[in-house]
């Protein structure tokens, strides 16, 4: 199974507007992400437009370990 990157771009505008844009985060998972960004950038959400993988379901990951694998 393989995994996407997941990536944030913030790019600024020359009038100081800033524009971050997810990549690779399906599902409500970037919306986790508003209000790390708002105190990174010392701004406000003002508006949001969801991206094509806001409405495709987010893989969880989950790893089994064999009780032989196992450090005790």
């Amino acid at each position: 199974m393989t995994y996407s990157r997941e990536q944030i771009i913030v790019t600024i505008a020359t009038d100081g507007a800033d524009v971050a844009t997810t990549h690779g985060i399906k599902g409500t998972g970037c919306l986790d992400y508003i209000n790390l960004l708002e105190d990174l950038l010392e701004a406000e959400a003002t508006t949001s437009n969801y991206t094509p993988e806001y409405n495709e379901t987010a893989q969880s990951r989950h790893d089994e370990v064999d009780n032989d694998q196992r450090q005790h």
